[in-house]
């Protein structure tokens, strides 16, 4: 019987463990999709890559626009979510719009990316 190549899809794989993640995937012989909010980032990512990997630009801080980012993915076994807002934010100096960015990329982005893949895990994903 021949291996079935899995389909990975990694939130925030531009860079750190996201794209350690995406680096080992690709060396089992996954198919991989980087993202990062920042499409040459995600681009230059996936060319490290090789080409079983591809990048795309996603943010979660936007989560209308997250479906339709993530539209042309037909399937998924595995799903990793590493992206983060990386803003820092003190009480003694608080930022309230980059607080609400931060809740929103964890808060809904994480759950509309998870929502909007749901339909294409494959079994077992």
């Amino acid at each position: 019987m021949f291996a079935r190549v899995t389909s990975t899809v990694i939130i925030g794989g531009s860079s750190g463990i996201g794209f350690e993640l995406a680096r080992r995937a690709t060396a089992t012989g996954a198919d991989v999709v980087v993202t990062s909010r920042d499409k040459g980032r995600a681009d230059a990512a996936a060319s490290r890559l090789g080409s079983a990997a591809r990048g795309l630009a996603i943010d979660l801080a936007a989560p209308q626009t997250i479906a339709d980012s993530l539209a042309d993915i037909t399937e998924v076994d595995h799903l990793v979510i590493t992206a983060i807002d990386p803003g820092a934010n003190t009480l003694r100096e608080f930022d309230i719009p980059g607080a609400i960015r931060s809740l929103t990329t964890k808060l809904v982005g994480y759950t509309e990316s998870v929502r909007a893949l749901a339909n294409r895990f494959n079994p077992g994903a």
